[in-house]
Formats: structure tokens, sequence, C-alpha cells
């Protein structure tokens, strides 16, 4: 069923909607309270859907149309549906060899802080707006990233490829509220920040923090010819500045063979170097972002980071030949 077809019958089970990015939003049909408000977000290309308000998730959107569509409807959206058989060991699974073990099967279930509310509407507590736009994010920023605020914190969340919750940063607005961070109890290697938006089709820019991520994001929107204001542009975060074979996410990029432009803080030389290095050594094309007069990418104007990304070269050979001499004299 194509795609015109299948969002045809969501509007028969669902009401209206109206389309942000690749995401078409409807009214929640689990939210009695707040079915008037369209917080319910289908992706048909990533075969997800989640509610926004209440946080009910599905990783494939045929469970939705079978429990809220009639039987008809039902055929409808199964109809020529092919049996998918499996076949013998293929090149996907040879790569996973290569490169390590199959993904990680992540059992805990996260859940967001208590007292969580979104920053998305016009109903949100003054201290995390004014946390947000004192570093610099606009409205678009935080509806892209479903930011939210709990507990003197924002709060951005991290959705797996299938749609649900697999993380997130939480950064106090003073100095008052300890720790300054927080996150969920869930190793780093294990997940991919918002895989859900990411296209292992297109080069990917990996940060050290969310905030960079933003940042860079925000202005590659704001530069961008088109002017995509409600897309990703495929800006990662690895929450820290260490990268290495045992992350989920180093081995979906030597997987996809993607090119990385490594964006991370100015005092980071050193392991962007050894990050730089190992995916060089699977082949991969590594690009640097130039932080040169800035900490880290998150407090750079924008018209600066659209500026130098645009200029990118990547290290050669013989930049990694000199560097080893220069260690070895």
């Amino acid at each position: 069923m194509r795609e015109s077809e299948k969002l045809s019958l969501l509007h028969e089970i669902l009401g209206p909607h109206y389309r942000v990015g690749s995401e078409y939003l409807f009214a929640c049909p689990f939210c009695t309270d707040h079915n008037f408000k369209k917080k319910f977000s289908i992706n048909l290309s990533k075969n997800a859907a989640k509610c926004w308000v209440c946080g009910k998730a599905f990783r494939n959107v045929e469970i939705l149309v079978r429990q809220h569509g009639t039987r008809e409807q039902y055929s409808r959206w199964t109809e020529g549906k092919e049996q998918i058989n499996s076949i013998g060991r293929g090149e996907g699974e040879i790569v996973d060899l290569l490169v390590g073990k199959q993904e990680e099967k992540i059992n805990k279930i996260i859940q967001l802080p208590e007292r969580f509310q979104t920053l998305c509407n016009d109903e949100h507590p003054s201290a995390g707006r004014q946390y947000l736009m004192g570093r610099g994010l606009s409205q678009r920023d935080v509806l892209l990233w479903k930011i939210g605020f709990a507990g003197n914190r924002v709060i951005v969340p991290s959705f797996d490829k299938g749609g649900c919750l697999n993380y997130y940063v939480g950064r106090s607005v003073d100095d008052k509220t300890w720790p300054p961070y927080i996150n969920p109890d869930v190793s780093k290697q294990d997940i991919i920040f918002n895989e859900l938006y990411i296209d292992w089709t297109k080069p990917v820019i990996l940060t050290e923090g969310v905030f960079d991520a933003i940042r860079i994001d925000s202005a590659l929107s704001d530069n961008s010819e088109n002017r995509r204001f409600t897309e990703h542009h495929n800006v990662i975060p690895i929450l820290g500045s260490i990268l290495n074979k045992n992350f989920k996410l180093y081995r979906k990029v030597v997987q996809n063979r993607v090119q990385v432009i490594l964006a991370l803080d100015q005092d980071a030389a050193g392991k962007q170097e050894k990050i730089t290095e190992l995916l060089w050594r699977q082949g991969i094309n590594v690009k640097h972002l130039d932080t040169t007069g800035y900490k880290d990418p998150g407090v750079m104007p924008k018209d600066v980071i659209a500026r130098r990304i645009n200029g990118l070269t990547s290290p050669t050979t013989e930049d990694f030949m000199r560097k080893r001499l220069g260690e070895i004299i």
C-alpha cells in the first residue's frame, strides 16, 4: 500500500491531521481528555506512532489499525502484504559479524521524570522556557526535539528506531539544583540518541552534548536553501567524548558506511583524533568541524557553524602518518 493510501485510511480511522516534517499528527485515540489536540504522531516511513501527551506508543502502525479500525479497514491495510521469509546468512549479517555483536535488546522500560510537562505548547513553566531561550533555542528547536520540563530541569528525550523512549538528558535551569545533569540508568553504549530520526543513507554529525547537537541542527535548518524547519539534520550527541567498538553507534556507522562529521568540544582534540583514526581504519570518511574560538558548538553563532560545515575537508592518510611520526619523534 502506498503512503498516500495509508494516510487516507488513517484519516478514516483517526480523523483530520496535519504534517510536521515526516510526522503526521492526529488527535490521540487514547487521550479522552485531550482528544481535541493533535499530539498523536505517526511516522509511516519508520512504521511507528506515539502520543506526546499520554505516552502511548506503537512500534508497528498495523497494530493501531487493528485496534481502532474496522475489519474492512484492517483488511485494506494488510492487503497485498508480502510474507517475509527468513533467508540464509546475507551480506548484512556478515557485516554484523565483522563489526561486532548484533544490536542489543534493551529490556528496561524508560520513563520520563515525574511531573514532566511538555514545552511544546503554550502551557509551559516559565523557568524552563527562559533557560532555553537564554541558550539561544527557538520554538522550532523545542518542538522538533520534544523538550519538556520536570523538577526544575529541562528534559530532552530520545527515541529508538521504533519510537519508544530509550534515554533522556535532564539539565538544571539554575545553580541550586543538584546534580546539574540527570539521565536514566542506561548505558550510553547501548543506545543511539534519537535514532528514530536518523537517515543512515546520509552523513551524520556527532557532538558531545545534546545542546551542541540542537545548535548545529538549528544552524543547518536556518541556512538550508529549502529551509526545512521541521526536519532533523542527522545530528547525534554521543553523550560524552568517547566512541569505541563497544558502542552501538559505532557499529551502525560502520555497517552503513556513512560519512561522519565530528563536532567535539575545543578541549577534546585528542579524543577526536582517536575517534577519527578508529573510523578511518574501517574505511569511514571523517571530517572535523573547526570550533576554534569557541569552547563548544553549543555557543557558536549559527552562521559560523553553517559556513564552517560547508568548508569541511577530510583528514588524509598523510595527516595520520605525520601525526604518528610526531609522536615517535
